[in-house]
């Protein structure tokens, strides 16, 4: 039992540290997703371009119902990635977001 709650822990903090990185530096908004299998957050980009991420711990992969949605918000056509490290996380929202959203902001990241 203590090998999940480590991995919860180390999961819950990747997130905290990547959302609160993306609200400082982006401005971004997202939305907590508390449903089984679903992803954990919905990342608001600007342009109207959702993003739905799930935060794994480094090298773990998503449970087989975690990628069945992951398979069905492909299917319609939503962005849909799983971050298990801090910098990629970070680097890959830097591509996502819009040029004129990060000189506005003056993120750097």
């Amino acid at each position: 039992m203590a090998k999940i709650v480590i991995r919860r822990d180390q999961e819950s903090s990747l997130k905290r540290r990547v959302m609160a990185a993306a609200v400082r530096g982006f401005g971004l908004h997202s939305i907590r997703l508390d449903h089984d299998g679903w992803n954990d957050q919905l990342i608001l980009i600007p342009g109207g371009r959702p993003l739905f991420a799930e935060f794994k711990v480094k090298g773990e992969e998503p449970r087989v119902l975690q990628v069945r949605r992951h398979d069905t918000l492909r299917a319609l056509g939503y962005d849909v990635v799983v971050w298990d490290d801090y910098d990629t996380a970070i680097a890959d929202l830097g591509r996502r977001v819009p040029a004129t959203i990060v000189k506005a902001t003056g993120a750097t990241l």
